[in-house]
């Protein structure tokens, strides 16, 4: 089962691939015993296998979740909880 550390630490190697191409993304708590919160953009096949690796995660938060189809949407909120943000446009998940 995943923790805290394994989530940053595979963080901070997708900031090490993606920062050749510009600034790094900042993936961080507000403090070291913060909560992490996290939102899906896609919550197809993977997004549920990747919905259902994360919920165990000690002090994880589900902000929001994307999909362009109403079943995926669906989905994610019977998985996730029905207080979590649907949405069908990913910059209303990059707005945040």
């Amino acid at each position: 089962m995943a923790d805290r550390r394994d989530i940053l630490t595979g963080a901070a190697g997708a900031a090490a691939v993606f920062s050749p191409a510009g600034e790094a993304p900042k993936l961080r708590a507000a403090s070291l015993n913060g909560d992490i919160g996290m939102a899906f953009i896609g919550s197809g096949i993977r997004g549920t296998q990747l919905i259902e690796e994360f919920k165990p995660v000690k002090d994880l938060r589900f902000h929001a979740v994307c999909d362009l189809h109403d079943g995926c949407l669906q989905r994610a909120k019977e998985q996730i909880g029905p207080e979590v943000a649907a949405t069908k446009d990913y910059r209303r998940i990059l707005d945040r």
